[in-house]
């Protein structure tokens, strides 16, 4: 078994892996963020500043699900792009022969590698968007982990206060200052 049919053949299952779902990712970007199937997550707002733990920690568990699927993804699309990478160096380097100087052979090679470059260019697309949901979808998952933090906080906060507010008497939560006089004359 010679050494460029086995990485031939690596690169045939690779593109039988990732072509799939670089159609499905591609199918996923043209939903609507938000709706079912789309990678992009809307945080919720201020005006959901009450919400429920268990609700956090089903966003907490959504948006880690979508990061780890993208994590994939753009794994995915590095290794292919690697190989499109060096299957159009190889083509150059193997188209370069005749010609007069070497801008012709160049430009000789460079015909030759089209289809290839192609396809570079295409995978270079594909992991630019792959990259994109993973980073987008990261500071989802972080963003989702921080409203647990700050909704736990909160809790600690509401029982300090509740469990203060029932051993000192109302005026020590006045936002009112005592009547003192702070003048140095």
């Amino acid at each position: 078994m010679s050494m460029s049919y086995t990485l031939d053949t690596l690169s045939k299952i690779l593109g039988d892996l990732v072509d799939p779902e670089t159609i499905k990712l591609v199918e996923r970007i043209k939903e609507h963020p938000g709706r079912p199937g789309s990678p992009f997550i809307y945080l919720p707002d201020g005006r959901d500043a009450n919400l429920s733990s268990d609700s956090v920690a089903r966003l907490i568990a959504k948006t880690s699900n979508e990061y780890a699927q993208a994590v994939r993804l753009a794994g995915l699309a590095r290794a292919r792009y690697k190989i499109a990478e060096a299957a159009y160096k190889y083509k150059v380097r193997t188209s370069i022969g005749e010609g007069s100087n070497k801008e012709s052979r160049d430009a000789a090679a460079f015909r030759a590698a089209k289809a290839e470059y192609d396809h570079l260019t295409l995978m270079e697309t594909v992991l630019t968007l792959c990259e994109s949901i993973e980073s987008s979808l990261r500071i989802a998952s972080e963003s989702a982990r921080r409203m647990m933090i700050s909704s736990t906080q909160a809790g600690y906060a509401d029982s300090r206060y509740s469990h203060a507010a029932d051993s000192l008497p109302e005026t020590d939560f006045s936002p009112t200052l005592p009547d003192t006089d702070f003048s140095p004359f």
